[in-house]
């Protein structure tokens, strides 16, 4: 079984990795998508993904044509299996108390997860290709066969049967529902095999002697034939036997299909994926874009937690079906230039968030998504905060704005003859009254009452060090406040004293300049900088230094 929790916990190491593709919901009860691809060592021939499965520790490990990889949420290490590292095509596996049963062209093996030791399994034949496992509720090992033999494997032995009609196809099954051991074939056929003497207990032709792609076993425990024309859930009826029911909210050419509470996932005719929303008043399907065209052969869909795992030719494609995780406001993608904007700095109050890119400031509704722009013109913000109904903004060329969110007036304040005073990058408080501006001018304060903006001249040792820019300011107090510029990362007072560097590698020797900084609950800071990023205590010692 998988732990569902081991993958709630991986989660978010897989979301650091993840390169996301947001696709807006048709509906507000819909779900939004992230998919992610993931390569399989693309140096080697065969990258067919067959299935997944998930440890204990959180690992996925994959089944290929080249055999075993493990992913960790970062990297996938290929597992040697056989002596030498010789090739070996897997096909299909399963996890059973620590050992991962491969289904392989080479039989069925056993591989214990703890050392990486492939155990010996008596009896069982090398020579046959395993296609499809499956563990019945006695905790017995079955598996089919490409020449058509079925397999049961438990401390008794082996035992197994050959189905003479068995036609030899990749796409044969296996699955074991209501207490039945059934198998498919792409010829037509469906058996039922006796689990105890393990010989046919029947044989059936499919309806209208449809070609059977996989099976697949629905919430209810119930068997379900994935055709080439329908899909088609099995009942049992006393007085016919077997009924087929076709299932025509799923459409044709059903390829795979994972039941899901949150609806169904379904691969068409092996590479168009998607969703079917089913609720008491509507039913909407929803297709899920791949990252590559026409990628060919989907082998398996699987879920863990809210992580589904899209096997395919090339790989493997990471789905997050989580409900409504996030619900996109504002695309700052533009289609009318072919460009994004940059988003430069966000505010919000109860009803409204407050976007500033460096084309606009935007007023966004959160309950309905309608938005409107607060500035007309291209003024280049780069930074923004709100203090009740006033939104302050810092701008690259027009300098310090207020804007009344009540009535929408945009005043440019703080501004006499001086040009570098104009171009503003970063706007933090510094109490009620006053504001810390930086910029390419270096740092000033701007004082609400009178109007003005005051330049610092902040000095350590006889070296000026607020000629260059500043790029983000935070006030420690009513006085006090952090500077971060292309001089280093310092502690002010609002008289321009320097009361503190921080890190005396990240001012001089190195020559880094300080982007951007923030300070951790316990008063130390983490700085990021030209040279890597930085852990600094709260007396200015570096900690510790994080390069990429």
């Amino acid at each position: 079984m998988v732990n569902q929790r081991v993958g709630y916990r991986l989660f978010p190491r897989l979301m650091l990795v993840c390169m996301l593709c947001l696709i807006k919901p048709a509906v507000a009860q819909d779900f939004l998508y992230y998919t992610k691809n993931i390569a399989v060592d693309l140096n080697r021939s065969h990258k067919d993904v067959h299935c997944v499965v998930q440890d204990q520790q959180g690992f996925f490990w994959a089944a290929t044509w080249n055999g075993l990889y493990r992913f960790d949420g970062f990297n996938m290490e290929h597992v040697p299996i056989m002596p030498g590292n010789a090739p070996i095509r897997i096909l299909d596996m399963i996890l059973r108390k620590g050992r991962l049963y491969l289904g392989t062209d080479r039989g069925l093996k056993c591989l214990r997860l703890s050392d990486r030791v492939l155990l010996p399994l008596p009896g069982v034949p090398t020579a046959d290709t395993a296609i499809r496992i499956r563990i019945d509720e006695r905790d017995r090992l079955w598996w089919l066969s490409h020449n058509g033999a079925v397999s049961r494997y438990d401390k008794g032995g082996l035992k197994r049967i050959h189905i003479n009609q068995y036609k030899s196809s990749a796409f044969g099954s296996l699955e074991i529902a209501e207490g039945r051991v059934w198998a498919s074939s792409f010829y037509r056929m469906l058996f039922e095999i006796d689990q105890e003497q393990v010989k046919i207990k029947k044989s059936v032709q499919t309806p209208e002697g449809a070609f059977v792609n996989a099976m697949m076993i629905d919430p209810d425990g119930k068997l379900n034939l994935l055709c080439k024309n329908l899909v088609y859930r099995i009942q049992h009826t006393d007085a016919k036997g077997l009924v087929f029911y076709p299932r025509r909210e799923f459409g044709s050419d059903v390829t795979q299909l994972l039941f899901s509470q949150k609806g169904a996932f379904i691969v068409r005719n092996h590479n168009r994926f998607g969703h079917l929303y089913q609720s008491r008043d509507k039913q909407v399907y929803k297709e899920i874009p791949w990252f590559q065209e026409k990628p060919e052969n989907t082998n398996r869909i699987q879920q863990f937690g809210d992580i589904l795992m899209v096997c395919y030719r090339s790989g493997i494609l990471m789905v997050n079906i989580a409900q409504n995780r996030f619900e996109p406001l504002h695309i700052t993608f533009r289609p009318d230039i072919g460009q994004a904007e940059t988003a430069r700095g966000m505010e919000e109050d109860d009803r409204y968030v407050y976007l500033a890119t460096y084309e606009a400031i935007y007023k966004i509704n959160k309950q309905t998504g309608v938005k409107g722009r607060l500035t007309n013109g291209k003024w280049l913000f780069r930074d923004i905060f709100r203090q009740g109904d006033t939104l302050w903004a810092a701008s690259e060329g027009i300098g310090l704005l207020r804007t009344d969110l009540k009535t929408g007036r945009v005043t440019m304040v703080g501004v006499r003859d001086n040009q570098e005073k104009r171009i503003l990058i970063c706007v933090s408080p510094l109490g009620k009254d006053r504001l810390i501006v930086g910029g390419y001018d270096g740092v000033s304060i701007y004082e609400k009452g009178s109007d003005r903006l005051i330049k610092l001249e902040p000095n350590l040792k006889g070296r000026r060090i607020g000629d260059g820019m500043v790029f983000q300011t935070e006030a420690v107090d009513d006085h006090r406040f952090i500077v971060a510029s292309q001089a280093g990362l310092f502690l002010l007072d609002d008289k321009g004293s320097v009361l503190r560097r921080f890190g005396s590698e990240i001012n001089g020797e190195l020559g880094m300049e300080v982007l951007c900084f923030w300070r951790a609950p316990d008063e130390t800071l983490w700085a990021g900088t030209t040279g890597g990023l930085f852990h600094i205590n709260a007396a200015g010692k570096i900690l510790r230094r994080i390069t990429m």
